[in-house]
């Protein structure tokens, strides 16, 4: 693992870190101004943002299945922008099928096509 101020951090890099935390920081005020019940889904984000990231995302990059560049951030060698902006995607996709009528089967099946989709296009 290599220090953090080793190489310099590029811009863009450190803009979308930025605007990723901006946008969680939104969606976490809307879980806390629209939920019923907001700890209980602010501590799910947290949970998978920090489970996800650090067992799965860690152990995809130890494998070597892809690797992640540096941040300010990290969660060992993963950015924090990344786990962040999927549980943006996941908490608005289960928010956006809560309005549809279909039953729970099929709304899981629709959430699990958006998060993909959402992951194919970085």
């Amino acid at each position: 693992m290599q220090y953090l101020f080793q190489h310099s951090i590029p811009v863009p890099w450190l803009l979308a870190d930025i605007l990723t935390i901006l946008i969680s920081f939104l969606v976490m005020i809307f879980i806390v101004r629209r939920s019923k019940h907001p700890v209980v889904v602010l501590l799910e984000c947290f949970g998978f943002i920090f489970l996800y990231a650090s067992i799965y995302e860690n152990f995809a990059v130890v494998q070597g299945w892809y690797i992640y560049g540096r941040s300010l951030l990290m969660i060992g060698d993963v950015p924090l922008s990344v786990p962040l902006i999927e549980m943006d995607v996941l908490i608005t996709g289960l928010w956006l099928l809560e309005k549809n009528e279909d039953p729970g089967m099929v709304q899981t099946v629709y959430c699990g096509v958006v998060w993909d989709v959402a992951g194919f296009f970085p």
